[in-house]
């Protein structure tokens, strides 16, 4: 017979072992209710049987009909006529389990099913979607297998599978207008910001609202928009923001293309940009218009892209096309060039200005005046060859410093228009 020491020993040889088990759960002895084995110590001491032994619960025995807790049985418990081995309990019902026959599990009273078939979601007894094989579900027949995603119910519901990727069947509820077609915006002087716009006879009144418009209410879907503007001054107290479009697709400033000088954007008082685009992935395309600033004309940072062509760059108090930092600016066809300002091209931290084309025409009309036609700094890249300049300017021609490239594919010293050579110090390279 063992002493009471033998049996005080084992006791705590037990009480240790119990206590690294709750500690590894994370649970608190409180909660621990022991229904066979250890709830009282026999003979044998600490052989626990595998029936239904524990029991984790706050502080009732979640096999009871009131009992709440989950449960852990090796023989398993019948909950509407299935048989779990493992399962958390409320109020007598079964809230997730094991099938102790299939191992398939299930959640919330069987909203969430683990199947051969991979996971299905119910609403009560109704599936309502499945992740895996989608044969019986919904409208796909019950051969051959299709393996995907689906959700909703007969008539109304959203698939994914490798035949037809993905659809949504009936209707598609949006806060923004979805786009099945190309669209264009009308602005006029003598517009007014509560028309629709949609039409030449509903112009807007400015164009930034044209621009908020599309920006805030519209799922282009890939489809282009266009912002065409009527004949006209359009003064503005501020710069024009380009923005962010929801969709893929590019937004077209257009205004007359075949006398650019027809319409006219400026800015006459502060020290204000015609046009900035900053930090916008929306590509722009600007054409048919003349820009007078009291600063930039166009002011393109933070890696934005923009196409221009058709233009007519009047005179600015700083530079024509200033592109910084990470942006992008293509030059597409003609245009031209009325008045003078700092500089005409300037490109600095990483900016890029392009030329695409097999050669095009730039007028200079009027000798205007600049300090430097073109500059480049910090990584700025100018890449403009194959124009033909038509018409003559004052001031040096170029500028290239502190890594800035300007590149005119062997256009020589005097690619540039002005009247003074241009200069490649600290590093800049001109070529």
């Amino acid at each position: 017979m063992a002493t009471l020491d033998q049996i005080y020993a084992k006791v705590e040889q037990l009480r240790d072992e119990l206590s690294v088990v709750v500690a590894s759960a994370k649970l608190n002895p409180k909660q621990i209710t022991i229904i066979q084995g250890l709830s009282e110590i026999n003979a044998s001491l600490g052989v626990m049987r595998a029936g239904e032994f524990l029991a984790l619960s706050d502080g009732e025995d979640p096999q009871d009909a009131d009992g709440t807790g989950t449960f852990i049985s090796a023989l398993g418990r019948t909950f509407a006529s299935k048989l779990y081995h493992i399962g958390g309990v409320f109020n007598g019902d079964l809230k997730w389990g094991a099938n102790a026959i299939t191992g398939e599990l299930e959640a919330g009273d069987g909203a969430v099913n683990l199947t051969a078939n991979g996971l299905s979601l119910y609403d009560g007894a109704t599936e309502i979607g499945r992740f895996g094989n989608l044969a019986g579900f919904l409208s796909y027949p019950a051969t051959p297998a299709v393996y995907g995603m689906a959700m909703g119910d007969a008539d109304q519901y959203m698939t994914y599978d490798q035949t037809n990727g993905l659809k949504i069947y009936g209707a598609l509820v949006s806060d923004r207008e979805i786009l099945t077609a190309d669209r264009a915006y009308y602005v006029a002087t003598t517009g007014d910001d509560g028309n629709s716009g949609l039409t030449v006879g509903a112009p807007f009144l400015t164009i930034q609202h044209a621009i908020d418009v599309i920006a805030d209410n519209l799922d282009t879907r890939g489809y282009n928009i266009s912002i065409q503007l009527a004949d006209g001054t359009y003064t503005l107290a501020s710069t024009l923001s380009c923005k962010n479009i929801n969709g893929t697709g590019t937004v077209t400033l257009i205004g007359n293309i075949t006398t650019p000088s027809n319409v006219v954007l400026q800015t006459t008082t502060g020290t204000i940009n015609v046009i900035t685009v900053d930090n916008v992935k929306t590509k722009y395309k600007f054409e048919g218009f003349k820009l007078l600033s009291t600063k930039h004309g166009f002011y393109i940072v933070n890696g934005s892209f923009i196409e221009l062509r058709l233009l007519d760059f009047g005179a600015v108090t700083n530079n024509h096309i200033d592109v910084e930092r990470k942006s992008y600016a293509l030059i597409t066809g003609e245009y031209t060039i009325s008045g003078g300002g700092i500089v005409h091209f300037s490109t600095a931290t990483t900016g890029e200005i392009d030329y695409q084309g097999a050669g095009i025409t730039i007028t200079v009309s009027g000798t205007p005046a600049f300090i430097y036609f073109a500059a480049s700094s910090h990584f700025g890249i100018l890449y403009v060859p194959n124009i033909t300049w038509s018409g003559s300017a004052t001031g040096s021609r170029y500028l290239a410093v502190y890594m800035g490239i300007i590149d005119t594919v062997g256009g020589g010293a005097n690619y540039f228009p002005g009247d003074s050579a241009g200069s490649a110090a600290t590093n800049g390279l001109y070529k």
